[in-house]
């Protein structure tokens, strides 16, 4: 219904049944969406007056959300709550949870014909029901899209994530503040939300995915290329396949000696740390990271101190890393990651904590091969300097492309393959190549 009309099957409707209909906004952003239902007679009109925004569009959504970044589809309430008149109100006399009632809760709501008619909900990890934290929100409301998650309990959430080394406990999240840890037993109690789908390895041995515990490495040979997180460019810099960010290898202070980082890291207040900058590898783009970001790094999977991939990150010690995220609570206090475990908390600015510095790694080589390819090849990507723009993220890693509208062509990158289709292409994925094939000439031409 979009300035138009609709009409029924003859018979297809009658009295007592429930018509689902489905709006669109003739515009963008809408604060109203309304229409008319007519049924042979009878005629209603509805609106929807507080419309859920929704990756650019206005849409109205039931009692899930599926996000369109990790392919994750959530409960909109947590367990305890249920979904009346567009929110969550608390409907049982138990809305918290002990590790194993948990597990007992999930056989109730699995149990056919399940909820929306799906019998594989589950607890999220740690990583999963980190991606649900907003930073942005002040400890009034809990640290979450309210919008999304209407009334959503200020407290702490379990995981699914045991602790690795005293299996007794496991992670939570706390979302009054985005705290997240390892520290508290199975026993106690707290709230869930549970969560289906996401993005499966087809493979077990393929682990280079976003939402996974660990954060592999294996030598760099072609058949390992889909196995590991990480690509190590030799220079002191990998690149982390499942967000394309590009990571120095050494906390600052530390020097790169072509095999290991030497040295002792330097600490650093967290007003100077968002002032500290780097040329490593003749870029100038360093960064201090933001809280997902580093959070991007944490291996949850290992059994020993630190909670990071030691032989991409040498010599960490497991130390306190500051983000470039403010706490919006207290503005004297800002978030940083304990890589002992990974915990995610907040502390004094004045503080002195180690710093990693990352830049936009695949972005900004991608936006570099884009621009190479299109003075190369003219005559398939034109109009050249289109935008560049991620797309859902294929098997959990960033993939970037852009669309040439003259010739139709789209060309594409991951983090380690460039691929081409569309237009003279034809309509069959083209892989052109692995990216460190293109690279090097792509530099050496200047397009940065």
């Amino acid at each position: 219904i979009n300035g138009g009309t609709w009409t029924s099957l003859a018979g297809a409707v009658k009295n007592g049944d429930v018509v689902k209909v489905r709006v669109t906004a003739s515009t963008y952003p809408a604060t109203t969406v309304g229409a008319t239902l007519k049924i042979g007679t009878l005629e209603g009109t509805f609106s929807v007056s507080t419309p859920t925004v929704v990756g650019g569009t206005t849409s109205q959504i039931g009692e899930t959300y599926t996000d369109p970044q990790t392919g994750l589809e959530w409960k909109r309430c947590s367990e305890g709550q249920d979904w009346l008149n567009g929110t969550c109100i608390v409907t049982a006399d138990t809305t918290t949870y002990t590790f194993a009632e948990a597990n007992t809760r999930l056989t109730t709501v699995n149990t056919a014909p399940g909820f929306k008619g799906k019998t594989d909900w589950r607890v999220p990890t740690i990583r999963e029901l980190s991606t649900l934290v907003d930073y942005t929100v002040p400890n009034a409301a809990a640290k979450i899209n309210n919008t999304l998650y209407p009334n959503t309990p200020n407290a702490m959430f379990w995981t699914s994530s045991s602790n690795v080394l005293l299996p007794g406990n496991a992670w939570y999240l706390y979302f009054f503040d985005g705290y997240a840890n390892d520290n508290e037993p199975k026993t106690l109690s707290k709230h869930i939300r549970l969560v289906r789908g996401g993005y499966v390895p087809p493979v077990a041995e393929n682990s280079s995915r976003l939402l996974n515990a660990a954060r592999p490495y294996y030598a760099p040979t072609p058949e390992n290329y889909e196995k590991s997180d990480y690509i190590d460019w030799g220079s002191g810099v990998v690149t982390h396949k499942p967000t394309g960010l590009m990571w120095q290898r050494c906390l600052m202070g530390q020097t790169w000696s072509g095999t290991t980082c030497t040295g002792v890291s330097s600490a650093y207040s967290w007003d100077n740390a968002k002032t500290l900058t780097s040329t490593l590898i003749g870029q100038t783009d360093w960064r201090l990271p933001t809280q997902k970001e580093l959070l991007s790094l944490v291996d949850f999977a290992k059994t020993s101190a630190p909670a990071i991939n030691t032989t991409i990150f040498p010599n960490d010690g497991g130390s306190n890393v500051w983000s470039s995220t403010a706490f919006v609570d207290d503005s004297t206090h800002a978030m940083y990651v304990a890589l002992n475990n990974g915990a995610s908390y907040h502390q004094a600015r004045t503080n002195n904590l180690s710093v990693r510095l990352v830049r936009n790694g695949l972005l900004s080589d991608t936006n570099c091969l884009f621009n190479w390819a299109e003075r190369l090849l003219p005559e398939f990507l034109s109009p050249p300097n289109q935008a560049t723009q991620q797309i859902l993220q294929m098997e959990g890693n960033a993939i970037y492309h852009r669309h040439y509208p003259s010739t139709g062509v789209y060309i594409a990158t991951n983090s380690t393959n460039l691929y081409a289709i569309g237009g003279a292409l034809g309509n069959q994925l083209l892989t052109v190549g692995l990216i460190t094939d293109f690279l090097p000439a792509a530099i050496a031409a200047s397009c940065r």
